[in-house]
């Protein structure tokens, strides 16, 4: 359901029912399809707030936007949030079952010997299980 996929995302207001299942998130509205949720991400070239009508005509459901449209439509629900982007990243996180909850990460920066400690790392972690 759309409250579950909102947990922690920043709302700053919501028109429209909450009680709506989600078949899909998409930030590009030429992917959308019916029962979808379209999240309008400001991008470098484009932005996808001029994209919220295309997306509602292709099927989406339920529109996130940092800012929403001057003409709301009947049926359509309406949240908007403070950044999009970090939006998209939280409700695909709920969306998909809150897959990096179940891995272990490891990050190696620096100028020099990266290469040979990501290889004893995984030469370690591969002998330990």
């Amino acid at each position: 359901m759309l409250q579950d996929l909102l947990y922690k995302v920043r709302i700053k207001a919501v028109q429209g029912s909450m009680d709506v299942k989600i078949n899909s998130l998409h930030t590009d509205s030429r992917a959308v399809t019916g029962g979808s949720c379209f999240i309008a991400v400001k991008g470098g070239v484009s932005d996808g707030h001029d994209f919220v009508e295309a997306a509602i005509v292709k099927g989406a459901v339920v529109i996130v936007a940092e800012n929403l449209p001057s003409n709301l439509i009947e049926g359509i629900t309406y949240i908007q949030v403070e950044n999009t982007a970090a939006a998209a990243g939280i409700m695909a996180h709920h969306f998909y079952g809150l897959p990096s909850e179940g891995m272990n990460l490891v990050g190696v920066t620096g100028t020099n010997g990266k290469t040979t400690v990501a290889t004893l790392l995984f030469k370690l972690f591969t002998k330990l299980g």
